[in-house]
């Protein structure tokens, strides 16, 4: 639109973190990762070796100046860049701070997104995924991410591909009233019954690709990505967070892993509803720089809020003998809930007669049994 500019450049290199000339910190990062040594670097970069060897370049904290204007209103945001080339592959990550109000409303007016902002949104933060030769690009970005939340849940009590349910508790129409934020009148005309959990099936946003993605049965190799290989690469970020008006929590983060064989992206939305479920979702981008296709397998987990309470360690009494009370810290970590639901087919092939490359269904007699669970795998030829 005119009048509205939005640049992104790299900082001189005077600006960035030489890491190739700091001696001690890099022999600090070196014995972080076993197997790799320094070789030297030309300030942006730090090129290492590995015991099996393999050759990589490494792009560490390359400072990024995000310049919007909007109405007139001027902002400058600093992000971070770090990433990885190997193989012929790069993966390259982006950290920024929270969208302020300026940028908020720049997205809001570009993006023609019909659902309020979460409280915590990362619009800066990304991960890019891109082989050139190969002709294949992903990214994970919050933008692409909040799109595919449902808009209007009135239309659809939703009941999608995927197993899902829209969450209804007695308080979501006043909550979602009571969150309109002023500075989306542009976005909200009206008032719409969005999925308040901000519950997204995104899977990343495919920007290139040589063929495009069929159903397969077939899982990652689990047994190479648990091998005791140095991580070359690793990173996480948090794409938007919100707190669901103290009722709970949604966290949408991605994470990537690179080891000299292969690379993993996870892709997780977190919802805990309190004292309703809690429902995990996980894209997983896998490869293995030996073979020729790229692998995504997505998953939906969904499990009554008290069948895994049920799953924490019993309280110690107290010293009066009395109940010590109950911890519940565990169950606002990610990690341990992901960890407790059942993960069906995770590293095994999916069953005879799965068409599509989706399995539905419910997982074993305790856990899993009144649950929502599913699987969906696909693969996407590179070509030599």
């Amino acid at each position: 639109m005119e009048g509205e500019t939005r640049t992104v450049k790299t900082l001189p290199k005077a600006q960035t973190i030489n890491h190739a000339n700091d001696a001690n910190r890099n022999a600090k990062w070196a014995e972080s990762v076993a197997g790799v040594s320094a070789l030297g670097g030309d300030g942006d970069r730090l090129f290492v070796s590995v015991s099996n060897p393999v050759m990589h370049e490494m792009l560490l904290e390359t400072p990024v100046a995000i310049e919007t204007e909007f109405k007139g209103t001027q902002c400058s945001t600093e992000a971070k860049e770090n990433g990885i080339r190997l193989r012929g592959w790069e993966i390259v990550t982006r950290k920024g701070p929270i969208f302020n109000a300026t940028e908020l409303d720049y997205a809001a007016e570009n993006s023609k997104l019909n659902v309020p902002y979460p409280e915590m949104f990362f619009g800066h933060n990304r991960l890019n995924l891109k082989n050139v030769s190969k002709g294949f690009e992903v990214e994970f970005n919050a933008i692409d991410a909040l799109r595919m939340v449902v808009e209007d849940t009135s239309v659809i009590e939703r009941e999608d591909a995927e197993g899902g349910v829209a969450v209804k508790v007695s308080y979501a129409d006043h909550w979602t009233k009571k969150n309109a934020q002023p500075n989306q009148h542009n976005v909200n005309e009206k008032i719409t019954p969005y999925d308040w959990t901000y519950t997204t099936e995104y899977t990343g946003t495919v920007i290139s690709s040589p063929s495009p993605f069929i159903p397969t049965p077939d899982p990652m190799d689990v047994a190479l990505l648990r091998r005791q290989d140095p991580i070359l690469f690793y990173d996480e970020l948090i794409l938007y967070e919100d707190e669901l008006a103290d009722n709970g929590s949604g966290i949408l983060s991605v994470r990537v892993r690179v080891m000299p064989t292969c690379f993993l992206i996870l892709g997780r939305y977190f919802l805990r509803v309190d004292k309703v479920l809690f429902r995990v979702l996980e894209t997983r981008v896998y490869h293995c720089f030996d073979d020729d296709w790229v692998l995504r397998e997505y998953s939906w987990r969904e499990e009554d809020y008290d069948t895994i309470k049920q799953q924490l360690r019993k309280p110690h009494l107290g010293a009066g003998g009395g109940n010590g009370g109950e911890d519940l810290t565990m169950l606002t970590d990610p990690n341990w809930v992901a960890s407790t639901l059942p993960n069906p087919w995770f590293g095994e092939c999916l069953p005879e007669g799965t068409e599509g490359g989706i399995w539905r269904g419910k997982v074993g007699e305790g856990i899993g049994k009144g649950g929502r669970y599913s699987v969906k795998r696909e693969l996407v030829k590179l070509g030599k």
